[in-house]
């Protein structure tokens, strides 16, 4: 990497944030109240259609199917605590990324040693960053290719066309029965399923990754005071080196806490969520 631009290095990240309108620079307004409110119409009609399967299997005592459908349920509302802290700690994000900025156009003056270790670490940000992406969209590929591969086996074997749901759940008003041969219901239901998952994927993309990245970014900082350090007793400034060191250090401090703010709520409500 021998660039070091933030909006580049991580633009994925960024298109992202602001497609789910959630970035630092989304002006809040009552156009952000409304595109919001038609984003997540279809998103919480999902939720509405898996709660009243889980009231079904209840009903039935079918506790698997129950339990099933509650975990897409739990991940709905982790998704929109997660949301909600991401437009909430906005200023702190945008601190954040400022600083990130900032830091890669001071490397751009730094001698190569030290230039190395930012693009070491904003490469390393960008891998997870990378990593994430593929696997939230492997995971929507996954259900698209189970519904495919179900629909051309039931279809053979039938010997007529037979679709197959994006997955699996109850319906009122026999909409199961119906939408295997009514393409205008099963398009319906399909797309309500697969908005669904693709919603919480990219929740979850803007959410997991930035955590990672920050952290990353400032492993690297470290490392310039580390260097400085072992070069504190070859200057004759050697005050001026340990003061520009407690500077760093409290820079260093100030971002790590800003990370904490952000990020501590979202990472607990991930790990109790897969618990």
């Amino acid at each position: 990497m021998k660039e070091l631009d933030f909006e580049k290095i991580f633009k994925l990240q960024m298109v992202c944030m602001k497609i789910n309108l959630c970035h630092p620079d989304t002006k809040i307004n009552k156009y952000w109240v409304l595109k919001n409110i038609i984003v997540y119409i279809p998103y919480t009609m999902a939720i509405m259609f898996l709660t009243n399967a889980i009231v079904f299997y209840l009903s039935k005592k079918d506790y698997f199917n129950a339990f099933r459908n509650v975990v897409p349920v739990i991940f709905y509302f982790s998704m929109k605590l997660n949301f909600f802290f991401l437009i909430r700690n906005r200023s702190k994000l945008r601190f954040l990324i400022e600083c990130m900025k900032g830091d890669y156009s001071k490397a751009c003056t730094m001698d190569n040693k030290r230039k190395k270790i930012i693009q070491e670490y904003a490469a390393t940000g960008r891998k997870i960053l990378l990593f994430w992406g593929y696997l939230m969209v492997a995971t929507v590929i996954m259900f698209l290719l189970k519904s495919v591969v179900l629909t051309i086996y039931h279809s053979k074997r039938s010997g007529k066309l037979k679709l197959s749901p994006f997955f699996d759940s109850h319906y009122p008003f026999n909409i199961i029965e119906r939408r295997e041969y009514n393409r205008w219901l099963y398009a319906f239901t399909f797309f309500n399923e697969i908005y669904f998952t693709s919603k919480s994927a990219l929740i979850f993309f803007c959410t997991i990754p930035l955590g990672p990245i920050f952290m990353l970014h400032i492993c690297g900082q470290l490392e310039l005071v580390k260097i400085k350090f072992e070069n504190v007793f070859e200057n004759d400034d050697t005050d001026e080196m340990l003061k520009d060191i407690v500077q760093n250090l409290q820079y260093i401090y100030s971002f790590v806490s800003t990370i904490n703010d952000c990020f501590m709520v979202i990472y607990e409500i991930m790990l109790k969520q897969n618990i």
